[in-house]
């Protein structure tokens, strides 16, 4: 398999034309307020970013997260490579929704609910989310949902979810473009646009 650093190079010159410019989108948490298990959505410019809109055309966004609660203040899980740790890991982050949401990171954002989850299956949902942060699981550069230990961004809000009792993709999944890796991947749209899913932002 190639590696994944090699492969990231290949699709970005082949998805410059998904590139825009930067638009200052700043999160304010008094006009979006956010509750645990919500999913958020993020448009970025990375390398990564343009790996994901090659390959899904269903929808603007490139990565998503989990909101959970820590010391009652919301916060973002999720997994992404290119933003290593303090120790210079690729590992899950938790970041605040300010930092998550930050213009240089986000081009574009939403938030999405889902419609029928009562609030016991949100707080299961954030509170795996939170376990995976806690044992630092690594960002899957394989991009394989099969496995457990390690995650990408999808792959973690679809298992949180699924640990909560809830499908929210429904099973869908897609093989990425060029036979780059040798599977499936879930990929935003297939989150985004589930039936099982209500955007309250924008």
């Amino acid at each position: 398999m190639m590696t994944f650093t090699v492969v990231l190079l290949l699709v970005h010159a082949l998805a410059n034309n998904r590139a825009s410019p930067l638009v200052q989108h700043v999160y304010n948490p008094l006009d979006y307020p956010l509750s645990e298990g919500d999913i958020v959505f993020r448009k970025g410019q990375s390398l990564v970013s343009n790996l994901v809109l090659l390959n899904d055309r269903s929808t603007d966004f490139s990565h998503v997260g989990i909101v959970c609660k820590l010391n009652g203040e919301s916060h973002i899980i999720h997994a992404v490579p290119g933003e290593p740790d303090a120790e210079g890991k690729q590992v899950i982050k938790c970041d605040s929704p300010e930092e998550f949401f930050n213009p240089h990171k986000a081009q574009k954002f939403a938030i999405a609910r889902l419609k029928l989850a009562s609030e016991t299956l949100r707080h299961k949902a954030a509170t795996t989310a939170i376990e995976y942060f806690r044992q630092k699981l690594p960002f899957d550069g394989a991009l394989d949902f099969k496995t457990d230990d390690k995650l990408y961004c999808t792959e973690l809000v679809w298992k949180a979810w699924l640990k909560a009792g809830i499908n929210i993709t429904q099973n869908q999944f897609q093989p990425l473009k060029f036979n780059v890796v040798n599977d499936s991947i879930i990929l935003p749209g297939h989150i985004f646009h589930s039936p099982l899913v209500t955007q309250i932002y924008p």
